[in-house]
């Protein structure tokens, strides 16, 4: 199971769920709030990040608790983490 992990359900993350479900592969959107608010679940073999800036907080708390679980993690925590340094640096 592959879980794709966001704070909304955005255009681009509907394209992304659909996609992959059309290839018969089993994803699911996770809330990075309902994970920061203790609605974890580690039933997944991947998370796939999707960490909007307005939520960077809380979705790299997402990600290092999955991390943290031993899960497989597109985009981890340092990257986003990383990636949000040079979007401050650039404004």
């Amino acid at each position: 199971m592959i879980g794709l992990l966001a704070h909304k359900k955005t255009y681009e993350n509907e394209l992304i769920l659909e996609t992959f479900k059309k290839r018969n592969l089993k994803i699911e959107f996770i809330d990075s709030m309902e994970v920061v608010n203790g609605g974890k679940s580690n039933h997944y073999d991947l998370i796939l990040s999707r960490v909007e800036r307005d939520y960077l907080f809380e979705g790299i708390y997402a990600l290092k608790f999955f991390e943290s679980e031993g899960l497989n993690v597109i985009n981890n925590s340092e990257t986003v983490h990383t990636r949000q340094n040079k979007y401050l640096t650039y404004l």
